[in-house]
């Protein structure tokens, strides 16, 4: 369930992201865009380990993903 849940967070923040791109406020699209390959690290490693104590470091990765996104978000919606 906790794979599934990391999953669907990682790949909504990215899908919610072309909200912005509807908007025409490309700015704030594109720069989150560039947590994409951490975010795809995180899920690759997800999908091909088993459940166990490595999976404490990728909450930390995941959340490091999202904090990432976040902030360059915040960074393209304050230039825009």
């Amino acid at each position: 369930m906790g794979r599934l849940e990391v999953l669907l967070l990682i790949l909504g923040a990215f899908v919610l992201n072309l909200y912005w791109l509807n908007r025409g406020d490309l700015i704030a699209f594109l720069l989150p865009l560039l947590a994409l390959p951490p975010a795809a690290q995180v899920v690759l490693v997800l999908l091909r380990s088993e459940a166990g104590r490595q999976y404490n470091g990728l909450l930390a990765r995941a959340a490091f993903v999202h904090l990432l996104f976040g902030l360059l978000l915040s960074v393209g919606l304050l230039l825009q």
